[in-house]
């Protein structure tokens, strides 16, 4: 099996193999179905593989740009925008998935 490893710092992956009998090869991936179906798709009814595609690229977008990961510092992992003087620019908001998922940002100066 080939799994990645990297720098926290850089954010650089480095390959490496590992035994097909090494426990828990399959724990991120069912993490990450298990979120999609608590999040996303117990509320929404899609029809067709072109829906469901739809949908899981928004919630992509929203899980890696727009919502916080609290085993990361509770820091978004690639950032849109910085997130200086907050105080004295309005609120706007994105909606992501027909408005299941709202996003309140401030627009860049």
């Amino acid at each position: 099996m080939l799994h990645l490893s990297g720098d926290s710092q850089s954010g650089r992956r480095h390959p490496h193999h590992t035994s097909s009998t090494s426990p828990n090869l399959n724990a991120n991936a069912e993490r990450c179905v298990r979120s999609v179906k608590e999040e996303v798709l117990s509320r929404l009814t899609l029809f067709g593989e072109g829906a469901l595609r739809q949908v899981l690229k928004e919630y992509d977008i929203h899980y890696h740009q727009e919502r916080n990961h609290q085993g990361k510092g509770n820091e978004l992992l690639t950032p849109l925008t910085s997130h200086e003087d907050v105080g004295t620019r309005s609120i706007h908001t994105r909606e992501r998935l027909g408005g299941l998922v709202k996003l309140y940002y401030c627009k860049a100066v």
